[in-house]
């Protein structure tokens, strides 16, 4: 056992003192949905949209479209405002495709997505919920700990725009995006 144990440190001490004046590497920090990234391939329940109930991927589904997609930590009125300005957005340009992943998967917020959507009159952009835990999302989406909303322009899965902000600023943030798509100046 003292044998075991000294052998332990002179290894640690000789190993400290070889990489004394070496840098060790960092760990890369993960970086998420990115510019000139692509979106990522995820199992998300579709509540509203042309398959309700099923387990399908939106990012997936309209892989081969320009796509604009929000991503949003709770179903509400202040995200239905703006779903509401992106349903009329995809109505008027309808080679475009849009969808919502809300990153709540309860039964009740499921409920409360059909009603807002309905209340609404959201028919062709389709919301889902996630079927993993929010913070794999967060991670995976890169949004920012205090942002409610994420917004994703791509075209066939290739970020071209991202933004993250919160409620207040999302419906203006959105117009104002969508223009520069309109007028061919989204990067």
């Amino acid at each position: 056992m003292t044998t075991r144990l000294v052998s332990l440190l002179t290894f640690l001490l000789v190993a400290s003192i070889g990489l004394a004046d070496e840098e060790l590497p960092m760990p890369k920090q993960k970086v998420g949905l990115q510019l000139g990234a692509k979106v990522p391939i995820s199992n998300m329940k579709i509540i509203v949209g042309q398959h309700i109930g099923r387990n399908s991927c939106l990012a997936g589904k309209n892989r081969e479209h320009k796509t604009i997609s929000l991503y949003s930590r709770l179903a509400d009125d202040e995200l239905f405002i703006v779903v509401a300005k992106m349903e009329e957005w995809l109505k008027a340009n309808d080679t475009w495709r849009g969808y919502v992943l809300v990153f709540e998967k309860d039964a009740k917020a499921a409920a409360n997505i059909q009603k807002l959507a309905k209340q609404h009159k959201i028919e062709r952009v389709e919301i889902a919920t996630s079927n993993a835990d929010e913070s794999y999302f967060v991670e995976k989406y890169a949004l920012p700990p205090r942002a409610e909303f994420l917004m994703v322009y791509s075209d066939k899965l290739d970020v071209k725009f991202r933004d993250a902000f919160n409620a207040c600023k999302l419906e203006g943030k959105f117009l104002e995006e969508m223009g520069k798509v309109i007028a061919g100046k989204a990067k």
